[in-house]
């Protein structure tokens, strides 16, 4: 079972900014361009986020920040989220069957 502090991601404080931004944004976790993942409280226990996100730490350190934040943002301008091949393997890595937003 994964451990958000085994992990070393960080909590995002329920009420705070970055957590009412996440909100807006629709987002349970968010990986800076640094590597640093946030986790919003109420998930820190959601095995499936915890499993994409890591995967997306290991995209980031096979690659390297440069490469993988470049290589990120063009996948998200050219195809989007959900054909993003980062996110398809993060998706993958966590067991998440979804292949678009909504669907379950």
């Amino acid at each position: 079972m994964l451990d958000h502090k085994i992990l070393g991601f960080k909590l995002v404080k329920k009420g705070s900014l970055f957590d009412r931004h996440l909100d807006r944004k629709g987002y349970q976790g968010y990986m800076t361009l640094f590597g640093t993942v946030y986790i919003k409280e109420g998930f820190k226990d959601n095995q499936m986020l915890l499993a994409h996100e890591q995967a997306h730490v290991v995209q980031f350190e096979k690659q390297g920040a440069l490469r993988f934040n470049v290589m990120y943002l063009y996948y998200q301008l050219t195809v989007g989220y959900w054909d993003n091949p980062y996110e398809i393997e993060a998706r993958q890595a966590a067991g998440d069957i979804r292949t678009s937003r909504g669907e379950y």
